[in-house]
């Protein structure tokens, strides 16, 4: 190959892909083809017969002469054209294969008979011709590029060959193995990368990931006409969702969307399994078009607590035959599924999803300012949940004097009353304290000096209840603490209405009222007061005692918990049966942020139809403050309800059912839902990078608090996880170098089901700070079978983006040829001489017999 001086570079004419080697002659070409113009203007001009030939055969007589004489000229200044095409060998070339059982499906269906057996569909080795290594466009590609092979599912692993390619893995990760690509060859010359694969990409698209990209992307076009997702046949489960309410008993409402093609009109029957593999219950359900969703919905009550793991599985027909279900309707260990030879596959068949019920019981906190109604109800609809503990401290009287005069009969159970001659001082003040009725207590010394005084004492209940209590009897110390327990630790509080609560300037000015959703008024208490006095009522009328009815507002519709019906009509009808209430606290000023949930229709009776607009107040209103929530309920006689029974309630169970009851637990639960707990554990869900494509980690955060809710940083966290199959793996978490008190754990799994982990945490002298549990489903079919067939949008997306191309299958060998005339990032310019080329001869002869062929036509010599 001759190569170029910078002289001749400098020569170059017009064209930058031409340059001449004898460009030194140039003036002598020019001066010669100067003459021969000339005299062929003198030889046509001359010529006496020029007339006979048609004005236009004339231009192009001449025409086609001058440039067959410029052609011969040009060649002698030795012309030589200049192309750029891929150095051989210098360059890489990636061909990366999809290896999910996604593109098993997709191939099965473009290279099987559908006649033939799927039972075993998942680790079937599909003939692929155009991915065999001696395939001629593997070859070809092979001589001009460094060509580097890789398969991918979850990750992306390197190989020496693709014909032996099995669709095993679990996901199909596009975007992170064209990424891991692109960091694998930073700043080394990648031609393009050569992707066969569905286009059902598993893994959500990066932000910014075209500007980062810098190497074309080549698509292979698979299925053609059969491996289209209209022609595979297959029935899905689309998703699932899973809801613990605040309902009666928190029952589980796991409710899927089945999709199909291919079945329209079809029945099918999905199954709830349990953990114990027990069908819990069945129902049938007919399908639809193609792609339309049915929906099926299971409501039960898990009979254990903690985290508990269900499958739904959806079949045409008996997936679980009679003789594989025992008498009991347990699932047998070996039991197998019909084949169905008509779907395309059956991992989408099935859902994994899980229920975590709590470890109650919670212990919530009720402090009350006299003996009232209110508490029965509240205990009694409190004793029917198992999840939850209530602890009362009721104050019966207030703080006795220290003197009274001596009589002769006096009780002596009291030395206060006989005299103080044989008390000691520490003696005599304990009789000057208020006196309560402690229930629900679990030792001896629970509550013994009244409402608790250390942090540690309050902060293991969830929740407290304020009823009919006075803010001046609680200390700055007790509301400071209060404060404390809602902000720091996370609580609940909920302040009960009646004739003490929520009233009065003292009311208005504690710490009490900061942390409530309202404003508080001084002028209330006084101006009750006043007109106690003067009318000689008893203070228990609280100044407000019209008959007013109880109704949910707009946002309070959305709250699972304050309804007890199953549906909105029944829920109306059982609103309207309520009976009217006589006592509130008449709140008006609502702070921001705040949400009323209930409130009263003031002057009307239960059941009365309002047709103006009434007169409302708030009953039930809601804040959250600091980690956790304040709330006021301004009702103080909800009791009447106890003593009201409507009937035809579709919500009723038997006889002593109550509704009040019912409304109760579920305030308190929603109290609870969500307050932290000292040893909390989440799931972050990392898929590591080493791992290979069948196998995940899961990663595990535990935060570690004392019962003062201060993290501890010297915790020994040890973590039990129980696979699907029961296998019990034991690890130590290790603190993060992120975050104080939380500790890491990693956990690999590669069977699919439900995994359960739970943390055993201890302080460094040994004693237990507490344990928590979470469960996870790893269900990785789940969004590998979302969609079967060819996303071919996705293909052409790729492409588009990236300066690429879709190829066709049967296309390859086409394109490999045409490689060498695409850019490559290292090129080497080829250089030629134009006038050894044959069409340069070709095209000067053949414009001088056009001039001569038009000459001879009309007689000219």
């Amino acid at each position: 190959m001759k190569l170029l001086s910078p002289e001749l570079v400098l020569s170059q004419l017009a064209m930058p892909e031409i340059v001449f080697g004898n460009a030194k002659w140039i003036n002598g070409v020019l001066a010669v083809g100067v003459v021969l113009g000339l005299l062929t203007i003198l030889t046509y001009a001359r010529s006496s017969k020029i007339r006979r030939v048609p004005l236009g055969l004339r231009v192009v007589a001449f025409t086609t002469r001058v440039l067959g004489i410029a052609l011969l000229l040009a060649c002698l200044l030795d012309p030589m054209g200049t192309s750029q095409r891929p150095k051989p060998q210098a360059n890489l070339f990636a061909v990366v294969v999809d290896n999910s059982q996604s593109m098993d499906v997709l191939l099965q269906n473009k290279t099987m008979d559908t006649s033939e057996s799927k039972t075993s569909i998942n680790t079937t080795n599909i003939n692929t011709p155009f991915l065999a290594d001696d395939s001629d466009w593997s070859r070809k590609l092979a001589d001009d590029f460094r060509v580097r092979k890789y398969r991918f599912s979850n990750n992306l692993e390197s190989t020496d060959s693709l014909q032996e390619t099995v669709n095993s893995g679990t996901g199909s990760d596009v975007y992170r193995s064209l990424e891991s690509i692109r960091d694998r060859y930073q700043g080394q010359p990648l031609a393009g990368v050569l992707l066969v694969t569905d286009g059902m990409s598993t893994d959500s698209r990066p932000d910014g990931w075209i500007e980062k990209l810098s190497y074309p992307i080549y698509p292979v076009h698979i299925a053609g006409g059969s491996g289209s997702s209209k022609s595979i046949r297959d029935i899905r489960i689309a998703s699932v969702t899973t809801r613990q309410s605040d309902f009666e008993a928190a029952p589980v409402t796991i409710q899927a969307s089945l999709s199909h093609r291919g079945f329209a009109g079809e029945s099918v029957i999905v199954d709830l399994i349990d953990s114990d593999k027990k069908v819990q219950e069945s129902k049938t359900l007919k399908l639809g078009n193609d792609d339309d969703l049915a929906s099926v919905e299971f409501r039960f009550r898990p009979e254990n607590s903690g985290v508990q793991g269900y499958q739904l599985v959806v079949r045409r027909t008996a997936v679980h035959g009679d003789e594989n279900i025992s008498t009991q309707g347990e699932l047998k260990p070996d039991a197998k599924p019909v084949v169905d030879l008509e779907e395309a596959t059956f991992g989408n068949n099935a859902r994994y999803q899980v229920v975590d019920r709590g470890r109650g019981p919670y212990k919530i906190l009720y402090f009350a300012g006299r003996p009232n109604w209110e508490f029965k109800f509240l205990k009694r609809a409190l004793d029917e949940d198992d999840e939850i503990k209530l602890t009362s401290l009721i104050r019966i009287a207030n703080k006795q004097p220290k003197f009274n005069f001596r009589e002769s009969k006096v009780d002596s159970s009291n030395p206060l009353f006989s005299g103080f001659e044989d008390i000691s001082d520490d003696e005599k003040q304990k009789y000057d304290e208020p006196v309560f009725v402690r229930m629900g207590v679990t030792e001896a010394g629970q509550l013994k000096l009244g409402f608790p005084k250390q942090a540690e004492e309050l902060f293991e209940y969830s929740a407290i209840i304020l009823d009919d209590l006075e803010p001046e009897f609680l200390s700055q110390a007790d509301q400071s603490l209060i404060r404390q327990f809602v902000t720091l630790r996370g609580g609940s509080l909920l302040v009960l209405g009646g004739t003490e609560s929520m009233r009065g300037k003292g009311f208005q000015d504690s710490i009490l009222s900061q942390m409530l959703p309202f404003y508080g008024d001084e002028t209330f208490r006084s101006k009750a007061m006043n007109d106690s006095i003067a009318t000689g009522t008893d203070t228990s009328s609280v100044a407000d005692s019209r008959a007013f009815r109880y109704q949910l507002t707009r946002e309070g519709w959305l709250q699972p918990f304050l309804r007890l019906a199953d549906n909105e009509s029944s829920e109306k009808d059982r609103l309207r049966t309520m009976p009217s209430f006589e006592v509130i606290n008449p709140l008006t000023k609502i702070k921001p942020g705040a949400s009323v949930l209930a409130e009263a229709i003031v002057g009307v009776s239960a059941g009365a139809n309002v047709n103006n607009t009434p007169e409302t107040l708030p009953v039930l209103i809601t804040q959250r403050f600091g980690k956790g929530r304040s709330s006021a309920f301004t009702i103080g006689d909800m009791w009447r309800w106890g003593l009201h029974k409507p009937v035809g309630l579709s919500n009723e169970k038997d006889a002593d059912s109550s509704p009040l009851a019912q409304s109760w637990r579920q305030m308190v639960r929603w109290l609870i839902s969500d307050v932290p707990h000292p040893i909390e554990m989440r799931l972050v869900q990392t898929p590591s990078q080493n791992l290979s494509s069948n196998r995940k980690s899961f990663h595990l955060q535990i935060d570690a608090k004392d019962v003062d809710f201060k993290v501890v940083d010297n915790a020994n966290v040890q973590v039990t996880v129980v696979s699907p199959s029961g296998k019990t793996v034991v690890c130590r978490a290790e603190p993060s170098r992120q975050s104080v008190g939380t500790y890491e754990a990693t956990f690999v799994g590669d069977a699919e089901g439900v995994y359960s982990a739970t943390a055993e945490v201890t302080s460094g002298s040994g004693s237990e700070l507490g344990s928590a549990q979470v469960g996870w489903a790893y269900e990785p079919l789940a969004s590998e079978y979302q969609s079967l067939g060819e996303n071919t949008a996705f293909l052409e997306l790729l492409a588009s983006e990236s300066g690429g191309e879709v190829i066709n299958s049967d296309d390859l060998d086409r394109f490999v040829a045409k490689l060498p005339t695409r850019k490559a990032p290292v090129v080497e310019t080829r250089i030629y001489q134009l006038w050894h080329q044959s069409w340069v001869l070709v095209l000067a002869l053949g414009c001088l017999s056009i001039e001569w062929g038009i000459r001879r036509r009309y007689g000219l010599a």
